[in-house]
């Protein structure tokens, strides 16, 4: 794409972003820390916050406008949002607070997580490195991007962020016992998991953490962990012992 095009296409995207009042959370002028940085790398590839992406902005087909979409939860609502559709199939939707993205056909709804994802997509497809699947910074577990059945975290991790394992095929997922924390609908849409193996104390487990889990078998939750008993596992068929 040539530098008078990508202009264009830069353009057309800001545009998009100003017609819905949303222009000042993203930017493609890194130096606005207020919102989301959108540049453009060297190699003309998409680069969100840092994150390189795995699309170039001439692998767009199409930039839209879309209301309320019905993807609201109980904290996040439907607004207008840009979407952008990549010529792979994928859909990232640009909202004022947040970014959420339809990859394969599965919805994710956190923007760190999101923008992780994307990102290990970039790292093991694009240039074909060997990834973790687990993404881990500063100790804590902010996405797995992973097909496994079985998941163990590492010891160390102290926090599991919101939405991590969002979608993930996962059916026993094993916890450290340096966990301290676990964020909010972190399991979302898991629904093939049956069993969580708790090893650690303290844990913290936040508002609907496991929401929309399809969990058949009976969990005993360790009496020192501290969670929500109407909220934490709503949306699921986990039955607590």
């Amino acid at each position: 794409m040539d530098e008078k095009m990508l202009d264009t296409v830069k353009e057309n995207i800001v545009k998009t972003f100003k017609s819905i009042n949303i222009d000042k959370y993203y930017s493609f002028d890194d130096s606005d820390v207020r919102g989301n940085s959108i540049v453009v790398s060297k190699y003309e590839r998409l680069c969100i916050n840092n994150l390189l992406m795995p699309y170039k902005l001439g692998d767009m087909v199409e930039i839209v406008i879309k209301s309320g979409d019905g993807a609201a939860t109980e904290d996040k609502d439907s607004t207008d949002c840009v979407g952008i559709v990549f010529d792979d199939g994928c859909h990232m939707y640009f909202y004022s607070d947040r970014i959420e993205a339809e990859i394969q056909g599965r919805r994710y709804h956190d923007t760190q997580a999101v923008l992780y994802r994307l990102n290990y997509i970039y790292r093991t497809q694009i240039i074909g490195k060997r990834v973790n699947p687990l993404i881990i910074i500063d100790k804590s577990l902010l996405a797995y991007c992973g097909n496994e059945k079985r998941v163990s975290v590492p010891n160390g991790v102290v926090k599991i962020d919101d939405y991590a394992f969002e979608n993930a095929p996962v059916k026993i997922v094993s916890l450290p016992s340096s966990l301290q924390r676990l964020g909010e609908s972190v399991f979302s849409g898991c629904e093939k998991l049956t069993d969580i193996l708790f090893g650690g104390q303290d844990e913290f487990i936040g508002y609907e953490v496991f929401e929309e889990s399809n969990i058949e078998k009976a969990i005993k939750v360790p009496e020192n962990i501290i969670y929500d008993s109407k909220r934490t596992f709503a949306g699921t068929n986990l039955q607590i012992q």
